[in-house]
């Protein structure tokens, strides 16, 4: 019997929790399996991932900024009581900043999402990699 590694109190026999060690004594469980699970390690394809969350959260963040900028003054000022339209609003941008007003604050919008995304393509990868040995490429690997 050997510790499983990072649970002291459990013991493992063949790849099956066989005993729990408790301050009452030992119980002694029917075989359990419990997997054995490994850290992903660098590699391309986790790079590779890493970089297209990236790239994905900054393209779509700068697809999706004019929106957020007409939506953010519709809401600050007013702008729908006064019966402006979106179109009007984006309109008014453009003529009092030029087309970059559009984009004020995507510098700011892509410092959080760059990294955000990058780390959740990562994980997915990463988990995806690491759970496809023990589920199989299913919906469960997928959900994960």
């Amino acid at each position: 019997d050997a510790a499983v590694p990072g649970a002291p109190h459990l013991r493992r026999s063949e790849g099956f929790v066989s005993t729990i060690q408790h301050r009452s004594g030992i119980l002694n469980l029917p075989n359990i399996k419990v997997p054995t699970i490994k850290f992903p390690e660098l590699s391309i394809q986790g790079t590779c991932n890493l970089l297209a969350g990236g790239v994905a959260g900054a393209f779509a963040s700068a697809i999706t900024c004019p929106l957020e900028v007409v939506k953010t003054n519709l809401q600050r000022s007013g702008a729908a009581k006064l019966g402006l339209s979106p179109m009007g609003v984006a309109r008014q941008i453009v003529a009092e900043s030029g087309v970059g007003g559009l984009y004020r604050g995507l510098s700011l919008s892509m410092m959080g999402i760059i990294p955000t995304r990058a780390c959740y393509f990562w994980a997915y990868g990463a988990s995806k990699a690491t759970l496809s040995p023990m589920f199989g490429d299913g919906p469960v690997t997928h959900m994960a």
